[in-house]
């Protein structure tokens, strides 16, 4: 396989995405991007004539387009959000080569992709620990709460969190190869006790959240927070019966997050608004000309965007 700079997501997707790849290529450059970074840093690099693979990301339309037609030999991209660029017009791009799959996560694109590989470098013992990160992996990022892997999706992330993503690609990667337990018992420990404060934390905040209808005529709840979107949104679910969906808006990042429990999907709802996501978890870029009226008006008095 040519070696390619790999641009991938900054969550436990991708994550899971960049350590299959650093795994057979251990001195490729992996760089982490969210989606207010991502066009930038495609034009940079094809501009710059390096190769580029995309994993569980992908740039809007406009770049997409672009690449496509001045550099397509030079572009890769396997990505599973179907409301991204990617998802919705991958067959009018040929040139281009790549997966769209959005049954399973970005990183089960990139097993696919690297699995003859994987298979030349990994022992037994190695490949049952790779099977397993990635059912957490899907579990998590596609928010499937009944699937047995889900705890060990949420640990997962909370490492994440913890670490930080390059910190936590490069500390997984050694202990996978040295078939070590990336969830260690005394880790464990550590971790669900993170996670059992970030969940009062949570409904903490979710008590202050405010009851909204859309334009559907949707109940929903909203509420402002610095971090910890997807606890708040499994917290809204959980104490309001009503909510057909969370909305947790991050100034700091001026994104909308969204989450269900599956009376709302999500990455629809997030694509009507610019943005996109899964079923039951997806987001928009914070926009008072997208957002609902109420929650424009709150944001206009109290922080003066």
């Amino acid at each position: 396989m040519t070696r390619r700079r790999l641009l991938t997501h900054m969550d436990l997707d991708g994550a899971t995405c960049a350590i299959l790849f650093l795994l057979i290529e251990p001195d490729a450059h992996v760089e982490f991007h969210d989606y207010n970074t991502i066009n930038s840093a495609v034009r940079k690099h094809l501009r710059g004539g390096d190769p580029v693979l995309l994993a569980d990301i992908s740039p809007d339309e406009e770049t997409l387009r672009w690449a496509a037609e001045k550099w397509p030999a030079s572009l890769a991209i396997y990505d599973h959000h179907a409301s991204g660029a990617w998802g919705k017009i991958h067959d009018d791009l040929p040139r281009v080569s790549g997966a769209f799959d959005s049954n399973g996560s970005g990183a089960d694109l990139m097993h696919t992709l690297l699995e003859p590989q994987l298979a030349r470098v990994l022992d037994g013992h190695q490949v049952a620990a790779i099977d397993w990160l990635l059912e957490a992996t899907r579990a998590r990022d596609l928010w499937q709460r009944d699937a047995e892997a889900w705890e060990d999706g949420c640990l997962l992330t909370q490492l994440v969190k913890y670490m930080g993503v390059a910190r936590f690609v490069d500390w997984a990667v050694v202990r996978l190869r040295r078939c070590e337990l990336l969830l260690s018992p005394s880790l464990l420990q550590i971790l669900k006790a993170r996670e059992e404060r970030d969940a009062e934390t949570a409904r903490d905040i979710a008590t202050h959240a405010f009851r909204a209808m859309d334009d559907e005529g949707r109940t929903y709840y909203w509420v402002i927070a610095s971090r910890m979107a997807s606890e708040i949104g499994h917290a809204i679910g959980e104490m309001y019966e009503d909510a057909e969906y969370a909305a947790i808006m991050l100034p700091v990042y001026r994104s909308v997050e969204l989450r269900s429990k599956g009376k709302v999907h999500c990455g629809d709802l997030g694509r009507s608004r610019g943005g996109g996501g899964h079923a039951d978890a997806g987001g928009y870029t914070m926009d008072l000309d997208a957002m609902p009226a109420e929650m424009a008006r709150f944001i206009e008095q109290r922080t003066g965007l």
